[in-house]
């Protein structure tokens, strides 16, 4: 986690990088496609 202050209110992209392939959990702020 960490703290940078406000952010506003749009959720994250997360992406899960444990295991053999990136899979794209929650598609929010932030570009997926490289992940895709």
């Amino acid at each position: 986690v960490l703290e940078a202050g406000e952010c506003g209110t749009e959720p994250s992209t997360v992406v899960d990088f444990s295991g053999a392939a990136p899979e794209v959990l929650r598609v929010g702020a932030g570009d997926p496609s490289p992940f895709e």
